[in-house]
């Protein structure tokens, strides 16, 4: 697997305020399935887009569509990398990653955006 993408997509918007989140991980998806391989990052809030935890939030509308949209951009080839901050903060306090969650660093994000369409919820 190669670390070039075509598209480059942050989550910072958590599941208290979802509507970002969750047109985000729609457009990943989208992106995904034209073809284009896409990175998300999931920072800040977003991050817990990428736990377990946010499985058990009855009161987020589509929350199951966000784990399909993440299963489409990760059966395309594409990444999802979590804050690796964020990430070890969670990992910290027991809270597990979703599968295929990676962690990643912010300054390499920012060096893919010299060369990578990027775009932030």
């Amino acid at each position: 697997m190669t670390d070039k993408f075509d598209l480059q997509i942050i989550i910072s918007s958590g599941p208290d305020t979802p509507g970002s989140a969750i047109v985000g991980h729609g457009m990943a998806a989208s992106a995904a399935a034209m073809g284009l391989r896409v990175l998300m990052f999931l920072a800040y809030d977003g991050a817990e887009w990428g736990t377990t935890r946010i499985a058990r939030r009855d009161d987020i509308n589509n929350v199951e569509g966000v784990f399909d949209n993440q299963l489409t951009v990760l059966e395309a080839d594409g990444r999802i990398e979590m804050c690796s901050a964020c990430g070890q903060k969670l990992l910290n306090e027991g809270v597990l990653l979703r599968p295929g969650i990676q962690l990643g660093g912010i300054t390499t994000v920012a060096n893919r955006a010299i060369a990578t369409q990027t775009i932030s919820f």
